[in-house]
This record gives structure tokens, C-alpha cells and sequence, in this order.
């Protein structure tokens, strides 16, 4: 709603706009962007926010992963925000995936925070389980050298 003043000679200036709204804006993650998530075999993923509210305020809406600002993409027309996730920073680590966090400002000020999703791995699918794997050959390893042990002492009684 524009803010008008009138002068003496009858004219109308517009000063500015005012907007008044006390709904906070809204949106979500695309359905395969969860906690845990893992993408694989890939070495950048783009991830959307859908669903958005109108009047998304581009220049004040934060998108941070790991704790670093990054630069997205606004379609205002789809009503999406898009980025991309670079390949996970520590490899061999299942819990090193992107730590990502949200948050929407319309025009009005009005701010809200998508609920953070936390974990989510781009890389390749050993890369992030490769310790698992270590860690089960010297499970076989010991397991077979504690049963072959035994066996080797009894024959040599």
C-alpha cells in the first residue's frame, strides 16, 4: 500500500511503500533432502526449497551451510530457492555430511527458520564408509585367528 502525502496545490506525492503483514513467510525442503541423506557417486548436488511463500525478500533471505553464508538462486515465478552442495569435506567420516540452515524474510521483515537439516553427504559411497569396511576385515581377521588358535594347540597335543 503506497504512502501518499498531498500538498497545498492539490498534488499527490507517493513518499514510499509500507507494507504491513505479520505472517511470517513459509517453505520446505524438496522431498529427498533429509537429515542422514546421502548423495552419491556425485561431486555437487542442487538442492531446492519449494513451496515458498510470496514476497521473499532475496537480498535479506540467508542460506548457510556448515556455517557459511552461499549464494542461491531465487525464482520467484516457481517460487523456489536453489543451491549447490559441493562434495562433502571429510572424507571417510560418516558423520561429516553438510549441516544445512534456512532462513526466509519477506518484504514485511517477517522471519523464519526452516528446521536445520544435518548430515547430508555428496560424494562417493565408499569414500563416506570406507572405515566400516576396515573395520570389518579386522573383525574377520581377529575372529579367524582366535578360532584358528585354538585348533592349531589341540592337533599339536
Amino acid at each position: 500500500m503506497p504512502l501518499n502525502i498531498s500538498s497545498e496545490n492539490g498534488q499527490i506525492l507517493t513518499l514510499g511503500r509500507i507494507i504491513v503483514d505479520n505472517v511470517k513467510p513459509f517453505g520446505e525442503f524438496e522431498s529427498s533432502v533429509k537429515s542422514g541423506k546421502g548423495y552419491y557417486n556425485v561431486n555437487t548436488q542442487d538442492v531446492q526449497i519449494i513451496k515458498l511463500s510470496d514476497d521473499i525478500d532475496e537480498s535479506k533471505t540467508k542460506v548457510a551451510v556448515n556455517g557459511v553464508e552461499m549464494k542461491y538462486g531465487y525464482n520467484a515465478d516457481s517460487k523456489t530457492i536453489t543451491f549447490t552442495l559441493e562434495k562433502s569435506p571429510a572424507h571417510g567420516h560418516p558423520w561429516s555430511g553438510h549441516d544445512i540452515r534456512v532462513t526466509l524474510v519477506d518484504t514485511a521483515g517477517n522471519e523464519y527458520s526452516l528446521d536445520e537439516v544435518n548430515n547430508v553427504y555428496v560424494g562417493h559411497w565408499f569414500h563416506r564408509f570406507w572405515i566400516f569396511f576396515i573395520m570389518g576385515v579386522l573383525a574377520i581377521i581377529v575372529g579367524g585367528l582366535a578360532w584358528w588358535k585354538p585348533w592349531k594347540k589341540k592337533k599339536s597335543n
